[in-house]
Formats: structure tokens, sequence, C-alpha cells
């Protein structure tokens, strides 16, 4: 039996072979020969496909069919290569996220890089089809790889923003950071994708996603966002304080604290300028799942008058 390598070869040889006779069957359309031939190395282009994804599954190796669906009339090479790279970031950071638990960024160290590095193989005709390989243990339950690959194309097909927090809550932030930059690189490139993940014949997983499900994809991730509200205690320096517009500014050792008050000061609650107090501070964090930004507010619950430095 071949060796995967030897495949690869033969299967990129009969594609470049194909391609040249289709491009002289162009110019002689009359040539029966020439038609002859072609359809002879289509069946042995399919042979060799089938003889790569049997001796990839019994060296314990999953294919990974990725094809990109060009909407536009001219392609760019970059496209494509961002394409890729934002798939393979995406399916790392939900990799990450699904073996060791939530992320809330989309950062990986060597070990993950190291377990789902897509390795490239061959390219076949039809749009632009890339074939990508990546070893998979075989297990009598799923994989942490096969859960990752399952969980990016659920993803994927996410209808709405309250599946995407729901999503985010399960996996954190990252990895849907991760699928908003997917989805904006494939529609820059004017791409859709057709992509299949399989194990010798059997395609465990697949999905089809065109432009329009693309940027409603982009949209729901781009309106998604999430609120936390957690309560600190702070002491510093109280340096400002505007009664008519309710804001306060505080100063720590390391910090400039800015926001709003209600009750905390007021008739029944003096302060003093400059002056050193124990703060209440409620701060509510809003996350955005489209960007790295978060934006951060601070009201002021309470001062404790008697704890004075």
């Amino acid at each position: 039996m071949s060796s995967l390598p030897d495949l690869q070869q033969m299967i990129m040889d009969t594609g470049a072979l194909t391609s040249r006779l289709e491009r002289l069957l162009a110019a002689h359309p009359e040539s029966s020969s020439l038609g002859a031939n072609i359809a002879s190395l289509r069946k042995r282009q399919a042979k060799l496909e089938a003889a790569f994804r049997e001796e990839a599954d019994r060296v314990e190796v999953d294919v990974c069919n990725y094809r990109l669906i060009p909407e536009v009339e001219r392609p760019l090479a970059a496209g494509v290569g961002d394409a890729l790279k934002t798939f393979q970031s995406l399916l790392s950071v939900v990799y990450d996220a699904v073996k060791y638990g939530p992320k809330s960024t989309k950062r990986i160290g060597a070990e993950v890089w190291a377990q789902t590095a897509l390795g490239f193989n061959y390219t076949y005709a039809g749009s632009i089809g890339i074939v990508m390989t990546l070893p998979n243990e075989r297990l009598l339950i799923d994989s942490h790889l096969d859960e990752a690959m399952k969980t990016v194309f659920e993803m994927v097909k996410s209808p709405d923003s309250s599946t995407v927090l729901s999503h985010a809550r399960q996996l954190g932030v990252g990895p849907v950071r991760a699928m908003h930059d997917w989805a904006q690189g494939h529609l820059a490139a004017g791409f859709g994708a057709s992509i299949k993940w399989g194990r010798g014949d059997d395609i465990r997983s697949e999905v089809l996603v065109q432009m329009p499900e693309l940027e409603n994809l982009r949209r729901v991730i781009s309106e998604a966002s999430d609120e936390n509200v957690d309560y600190w205690y702070v002491s510093g320096d109280l340096v400002g304080a505007n009664v008519s517009s309710k804001t306060f500014h505080i100063k720590t050792e390391d910090m400039n604290i800015k926001g709003t008050f209600g009750a905390a000061i007021g008739q029944a609650q003096t302060v003093e300028l400059p002056k050193r107090y124990r703060f209440k501070l409620r701060r509510t964090t809003r996350v955005y799942y489209s960007t790295d930004k978060e934006d951060v507010e601070y009201f002021l619950e309470e001062i404790d008058p008697k704890d004075q430095a």
C-alpha cells in the first residue's frame, strides 16, 4: 500500500495533467481522444483520493476537505490565506476551550498548537479545494478534537445573538472572537465555504455556509455582548466630586477611577476634597464578543468616613 506522501504526490500529478488536458480540449473541442483521456484521469483521481482517505484512516489521521466558494470575479491569494489562517485559529481556540475550559482570549499555547496544527496535503479542481490532515487518536468515544470540530460547525450556524451568548458562556469569549475573525475573513475575501471533516469514507461533521449566512453570523456576533457586575472596596483619595453631574474622581496608588454616584454624596453625606476615604464601588464590565474591547463603568455605592488613612 502506498504511503500518504506517495498518494499525495500522485493526486497532485494527476490533477495537474488533467488541468493541462482540459486546457487543450478547450482549444480543440473536436478532439474525442482528449475527452476520453480526461475522463480516464478523473477516474484515476477519484481512486487515488479514496486510497488517500483509506491510508489516512489506517494511520489514525483525519481528513479536512475545505472548499472555498468564490463569489467575486477575481479571488485573491491573500484571501485564501486569510480564510485558512482564521479557520486554523478557530479550531485551535475551540479545542483549547473544549479540553481545558473556557477561554477569555484567542491565545493558545505550544501544546494546543501541536495538537491542532492542520497539515496541507493537496488541492483539487472545483472552486478552490484544499485537503488538510490532522492526527486524531481512535477512541471508543469522541476525542477532544472530534468535539472541537463539531462545536465549530455548530457555532458557524448560530442564528442569533442568544445562541452566540450560549456559546460564549460555555466556551468563553475567545472562541467567539475567533469565529468573528473567521467570518470576517471570508466576507472580506468574497468566499463561501464547504467544510467536511472525515475519517476514511465516514464524514463525521460538515457544514456549508454562503455569503448571506456569513454576513448574518458576523452581525449577530457584533450585536452580542455580556455584562458582569461585581463589588469591591478600595482606599484612595477623593479628588473630585460634581453634585450636578453626579460624577466622581478617585486616585489610588495605581489607578485613576472615574464614575457616577447617587446618594453616596450629598446633603446627607458630605465629603471633603481632597481627602482619603474607603469606598465601596460597583463595577460593571461590558464584554463585546466581536472585538477585544471591554467597557468598564464605576458607580460609587458608599463612602466610609470612619475608615480614613
